[in-house]
């Protein structure tokens, strides 16, 4: 058999026998460790994982490539292999001050003399450890047609500032703004996606030499993300995240298709800044991880299946749980902390701040849609405003607790914020790390921050759920505690 490798996927071809083609079909399908209920009863599915992106199972994305060959020799077949266009993997010494105004940090140096020589893969990096200045200064050094992918605005928007303070003058492209003449251009995925059949932008695609996709993990939960990293051809591939990447899930030692997926688009992790890295050179503050357990009320008796029931009983319209958030905030307030509370719902936000106003505190409310609720006397009102206008606010002295959806995930600075609740809840992925160090930022007059979480007893899912955030914090490198509600309070000073 033989195995075309271009830049972005890989074609197999002329299989000797019938055995040949199963070992090439095995190498990229993987028993599932845990499908949904919808999966398991489907008659038609044979319990598979399947990585191959056409239904013939001839092409894969090459990042795969480096498996499938191991596979393949290991069971006796010995493909020919055809490079097509090969890059040049390069061994530079890094200018520190390659980007105008500002200099590389050592560990940023080295993440990008990892990619130079390696030529594609993964690079771990917590937020607040400069993965915008690495994107820069990686396509500066190259000097080749590149492209830095986003999934929201306001990382989009803050690339573009920051790109062309560093002395880069980036394209942008943008639902309809697309701008393909730059040798930097900085692009939402969605617009890429969208746009795939029009010549303009496919003939731009082609040009791409050198690929970088911001917050990447977007990539491996979205099969329209996926298919729009694998329509690029460009050679040099990096994905950058905020959260440590496992092709094997650590506490199951089970197949993570996620991780898989990336390494297909982009490949192997190549390097990995740490959190003890940055608190070692002053850029992150220290965290006190606290999980409150809760028991009550039990509502086992809802169908696990049924999620949006069990989230809504466990967490939206629970009164013991929100009671509980209400007394944290308000003696954080106290100890004179500036607090972030995160919720997943808009119901769920105004229930707290009516909560909290009755307790005499002054929440501001960034719903999204640039909308936000504020106090006004013993009532409240609804105004325009960003999450970034609400939390200047807060700055200013107009409240004294923020309280945000979703929109405050990613994308979006507060350096005075030191103290988190993350009334949220949900899995320990790569979301999660990028709420929790949204209190870490180091700044003058912070020594600390802490993080509150609930160790949620109450549903069997909600109870795994917050297993799943305690392990991801001892991954990121943090010690996570479980206390009652009363040791939580006694803990904060």
């Amino acid at each position: 058999m033989k195995i075309l490798v271009k830049p972005h996927v890989c074609l197999g071809q002329m299989w000797v026998d019938d055995r040949e083609y199963a070992v090439w079909r095995d190498s990229l399908n993987f028993v599932h460790p845990n499908p949904n209920p919808q999966q398991a009863m489907n008659p038609y599915w044979d319990g598979k994982v399947n990585l191959f992106l056409d239904a013939n199972k001839q092409m894969f994305p090459t990042g795969l490539f480096p498996h499938v060959m191991n596979f393949l020799t290991s069971r006796g077949v010995f493909p020919q292999v055809e490079y097509l266009a090969p890059i040049e993997k390069r061994l530079v010494k890094i200018d520190p001050n390659i980007c105008d105004g500002i200099t590389l940090r050592e560990y940023q140096v080295k993440a990008i003399e990892a990619a130079l020589a390696a030529g594609r893969g993964l690079i771990t990096a917590p937020p607040r450890s400069g993965k915008t200045l690495m994107q820069a200064a990686l396509a500066k050094t190259l000097g080749l047609p590149s492209v830095i992918f986003v999934e929201k605005q306001g990382l989009l928007d803050q690339h573009v500032e920051n790109l062309r303070k560093w002395g880069l003058d980036p394209g942008i492209m943008q639902g309809s703004t697309r701008q393909t003449d730059k040798l930097h251009t900085v692009a939402m995925l969605q617009t890429v996606w969208q746009n795939l059949s029009k010549k303009e932008v496919s003939e731009w695609l082609t040009r791409i030499k050198v690929l970088q996709c911001d917050e990447c993990h977007h990539g491996s939960s979205g099969e329209t993300y996926y298919r729009t990293l694998l329509h690029c051809p460009a050679p040099w591939r990096f994905g950058y995240s905020g959260t440590p990447f496992s092709i094997m899930d650590v506490e199951t030692n089970k197949f993570n298709e996620d991780s898989w997926r990336l390494v297909g688009a982009f490949g192997r992790p190549i390097y990995n800044v740490t959190t003890e890295k940055l608190r070692e050179l002053g850029l992150m503050v220290g965290v006190d991880i606290i999980q409150i357990r809760r028991t009550e009320p039990d509502i086992r008796e809802i169908d696990g299946n049924d999620w949006h029931k069990v989230y809504r009983a466990g967490v939206v319209e629970c009164i013991s749980r929100n009671s509980m958030v209400v007394s944290v905030a308000k003696k954080l307030v106290a100890k004179e902390y500036r607090p972030l509370v995160l919720v997943k719902m808009v119901e769920h936000g105004n229930t707290l701040f009516d909560m909290m106003q009755a307790e005499g505190l002054a929440p501001i409310f960034a719903k999204g849609g640039k909308t936000i609720r504020e106090c006004t006397g013993s009532s409240s009102t609804w105004g325009s405003g960003s999450i970034g206008d609400a939390y200047q606010k807060i700055k200013a002295g107009h409240g004294n607790i923020l309280i945000a959806t979703q929109i405050a995930d990613e994308g979006v600075d507060f350096p005075s914020v030191d103290s988190l609740i993350l009334v949220v809840g949900g899995k320990g992925d790569q979301v999660t790390t990028q709420r929790i160090f949204r209190p870490l930022t180091s700044v003058q007059g912070k020594s600390k921050a802490i993080v509150i979480d609930f160790d949620d007893q109450t549903h069997g899912v909600l109870k795994k759920q917050s297993g799943m955030r305690r392990r991801l914090y001892k991954v990121l490198g943090f010690d996570p505690r479980v206390v009652s509600l009363n040791n939580a309070l006694g803990e904060i000073d």
